[in-house]
């Protein structure tokens, strides 16, 4: 994964946007990493692209502590009118190598940035 200085093509207008998604995660939870993935991350996003974000937690996954996410991340959506994206995985369960073996995981590694 690219760390975010490498990240130069966002308009400072997607910069506080991913900012404002990545701050309001880790006020849930403080030790998660924020990714960011797909067409944004490749420089390849159209108008109607969405953002996906990849978020590993530090602690077992539970889908309260997805929904939880999910429903802090649907407020952005509807303050900014756009869509995002949200995969949530531990970091356990995302380092394993059925999870590595999977072409999400390759183009994530490949092309993800780290917010």
């Amino acid at each position: 994964m690219k760390p975010k200085v490498e990240w130069k093509e966002a308009s400072m207008s997607e910069k506080a946007l991913l900012a404002e998604c990545k701050a309001t995660i880790l006020r849930l939870f403080p030790t998660a990493t924020v990714i960011l993935y797909g067409s944004h991350a490749r420089n390849e996003a159209t108008p109607d692209s969405d953002y996906d974000l990849l978020v590993l937690l530090n602690e077992d996954f539970t889908r309260e502590k997805e929904e939880k996410i999910w429903d802090t991340i649907y407020d952005i959506e509807l303050k900014h009118e756009i869509i995002i994206s949200v995969l949530v995985h531990s970091r356990e369960n995302w380092g394993h190598p059925l999870y590595q073996a999977s072409p999400l995981h390759k183009n994530i590694d490949q092309d993800g940035i780290v917010l």
